[in-house]
């Protein structure tokens, strides 16, 4: 709806990975060059992980595009598959099989070994022809174990001189915990080429904002100031994803105002209608969670009004505007903020048998505490007997308001709340949340969609018990 005001032909902050909005920033133009060296020299496994929304698969596909006919892909988007399941899907997407081929009486006929058969078939083919095949798996982290193994037997396929099919596994964080389990150390071991992507730079995200800006449409015209540059990093931590999310609402906030020049105000405005105060949402680089102001975190949506002390109260859009009613709305949902970085190396406190510590108690007293208990001072409790959980936040005090209130807002939607305390280098004390007890990763991954999809927690993150609270 803003496209005419600003003269753009397109949205220059869509999330739709597209390639030609691609930004090389220092650590993107580092894992791009990597990843087409390791295509080129057929180096066999690649692993490129990185936190939520910095641009793992539009690194992917412009890499992937960026190759000529001598290479054929086959891209997985979908890791929830079965073993057989992922050897038809390489083999329809390179071509070597039509969906009528697996249909529910064919299909039947077909076992794993005529599967691998005919695609060793097609690679050799290739190979002869001096083609490169290059399988890629995006959100590789949520593979099950099976299938990695089936994985690794592909790497198997290989002529006296080189492989036959070159694999890049790409993934969130938890990629590299999966990859560190006893279970793939054959698979690990493989692996030639690793990268993991960063966040922007407050330098990088000023480029990244004209670059897209440009190829969007825009002459110049469109200046977002110093003040909205710094808050764009601020709410962004520079993750794309989140920029993008920002700097799209902020342009529909400036063609409410009928302005061209964003300020640092309106992308306040503009983080406040994206609820980037509020549970869920927030940077994926572990922080703990001491800035944020104290404030009211009721459990469920309410009609009073409140205002959160985190920022300074800017001035409406427009006044009347529809959208501020909307805006109060989000607000009213207030919780902690969860700042989540995986993979710190923590030292666990010593286990007691039961204890689960909610609101300020600890041990079986914990599971009898009604979830409206005022706040005291909970003793840091055991790590869980499973194998995997799910980690929320870190916060400096285990008395802390706000992670007092989210735990309550966690035990009244059923799930199971553990708090352990970590010595973290240079950062000092931290106490980090994590829901659940599983003895397998898909359990674990269930309850990390629930939180996102019902609670609205969206970096929750399913890790390994032994990388949360040390060994």
């Amino acid at each position: 709806m803003y496209l005419e005001f600003y003269g753009l032909i397109e949205k220059p902050f869509s999330l739709t990975p597209d390639p030609k909005y691609f930004f090389a920033s220092g650590c993107h133009a580092e894992a791009r060059d990597l990843l087409r060296y390791g295509v080129r020299e057929r180096e066999g496994f690649m692993c490129f992980v990185g936190a939520a929304g910095t641009g793992k698969t539009t690194l992917l596909r412009t890499v992937l595009e960026g190759f000529g006919s001598d290479v054929v892909t086959a891209l997985v988007l979908n890791p929830y598959l079965s073993e057989d399941d992922l050897l038809r899907l390489i083999l329809l997407d390179f071509g070597v099989a039509r969906r009528e081929d697996f249909d529910a009486d064919r299909g039947r006929r077909i076992g794993k070994q005529e599967l691998i058969s005919r695609l060793n078939r097609h690679l050799m083919s290739l190979s002869m022809q001096g083609r490169a095949a290059v399988l890629v798996i995006d959100e590789a982290q949520n593979l099950p174990l099976p299938v990695m193994e089936q994985i690794r037997l592909l790497s198997n396929l290989e002529t006296a001189k080189s492989k036959l099919l070159q694999i890049v596994l790409a993934g969130q964080l938890g990629l590299r915990r999966l990859l560190a389990t006893p279970e793939l150390s054959q698979l690990a071991q493989r692996v030639s080429v690793r990268y993991t992507l960063q966040p922007f730079n407050a330098e990088e995200i000023r480029r990244y904002i004209d670059h897209r800006l440009r190829i969007a449409g825009s002459d110049g015209d469109i200046v977002f100031d110093e003040g909205a540059l710094q808050r764009v990093h601020r709410y962004s931590e520079g993750v794309p994803r989140l920029v993008n999310l920002i700097c799209d609402r902020a342009l529909l906030a400036g063609y409410a105002q009928r302005t061209t020049r964003i300020s640092g105000g309106i992308v306040d405005r503009a983080a406040e209608t994206l609820d980037l105060a509020q549970p869920g949402i927030a940077p994926p680089m572990e922080r703990p969670v001491l800035e944020a102001a104290t404030r009211t975190a009721p459990t469920a949506r309410t009609t009073g009004a409140g205002t959160p002390r985190f920022r300074p109260t800017v001035s409406h859009l427009v006044g009347g505007l529809a959208m501020a009613t909307a805006m109060i709305a989000g607000v009213l949902m207030m919780a902690p903020w969860l700042t989540p970085r995986p993979g710190l190396k923590l030292t666990a406190t010593p286990r007691a048998e039961g204890a689960e510590s909610l609101a300020g108690t600890s041990g079986a007293a914990a599971n009898r505490e009604a979830p409206s208990a005022g706040p005291r001072m909970p003793a840091e409790v055991v790590r869980p007997s499973g194998s995997f959980t799910v980690y929320l936040s870190s916060f400096r005090r285990p008395d802390d308001a706000q992670l007092v209130a989210l735990r309550q807002r966690l035990q009244s939607a059923g799930q199971r709340t553990f708090l352990i305390g970590a010595n973290v280098p240079g950062q000092g004390r931290l106490h980090r949340l994590i829901v659940g007890d599983f003895t397998n990763q898909r359990a674990a991954l269930a309850v990390a969609d629930r939180l996102r999809q019902e609670l609205g927690m969206a970096h929750a993150e399913v890790v390994a018990v032994a990388d949360v609270v040390g060994r």
